[in-house]
């Protein structure tokens, strides 16, 4: 069980660009501080500007046996302050947080298939959550289907293939929308080769995690390939 929200003082330990905008950040706790955090949940940034206060969430993408730590992915968004500014800061820099906040979590699958889909840094909170799943229910057949523009943009890419070697259970399906001459996998939007492998998601749990146009979209795609509407979860970045 996760630790109830409140603010907290972190300090940053890691800042590596990890793909085109997107930077993996590190922070660890104040000392003797800790969190223990669900899969799926999120912290949210109190950041001063020009007297005023400004908040934004990211989604914790640490394994959740982590308690004095974690990482976030953020991506730089144009004309963004607090993308900007936090990837922009040195290690050492102290932020103001309040979490662990958030609701989109991993459900008891029983004898369903679980099917993660993401674009982007939505991936993020899919990382506690597939080591969870992994850990806890290594028999469970589970899918990542992740979507990106190029293969440089594929953020986690060795950590999700290596998973995908160690658990024959685990398929990990990404897709992009501008592939190089040389990439022989899946092409086109996500929805693309979730409607090939999954014509029936009757069977299945399915949390989709990016942009609200993407979410909406694959949404809309779940529900017309039968998956029951209690059992499709969703995350707005």
């Amino acid at each position: 069980m996760g630790d109830p929200p409140r603010k907290r003082v972190i300090r940053l330990v890691q800042n590596e660009s990890i793909a085109p905008a997107v930077n993996l950040l590190e922070f660890s706790l104040s000392a003797g501080d800790s969190m223990r955090f669900l899969p799926g949940q999120f912290v949210t940034f109190y950041v001063p500007r020009n007297g005023a206060t400004i908040t934004r969430s990211y989604s914790i993408a640490s394994e959740p046996d982590t308690a004095d730590r974690f990482r976030l992915c953020v991506k730089r968004v144009e004309g963004g302050f607090v993308s900007s500014y936090l990837c922009e800061q040195s290690v050492g820099k102290e932020l103001n947080v309040i979490g662990p906040l958030g609701r989109f979590l991993l459900r008891d699958p029983g004898d369903r298939t679980v099917i993660f889909v993401a674009t982007g840094t939505g991936v993020g909170p899919f990382v506690p959550m597939l080591a969870a799943l992994l850990s806890e229910h290594p028999n469970q057949p589970t899918w990542l289907f992740f979507g990106s523009r190029s293969e440089e943009d594929l953020i986690f890419r060795n950590e999700f293939e290596l998973a995908a070697r160690s658990h024959p259970n685990f398929r990990y399906v990404p897709s992009l929308s501008r592939p190089s001459a040389g990439w022989t996998g899946s092409t086109g939007h996500i929805e693309k080769p979730l409607r090939q492998y999954f014509p029936d998601l009757s069977r299945s749990d399915v949390y989709i995690c990016g942009v609200p146009q993407m979410v909406g979209e694959v949404q809309q795609l779940a529900a017309d390939l039968a998956c029951p509407k209690e059992r499709t979860f969703v995350e707005r970045y």
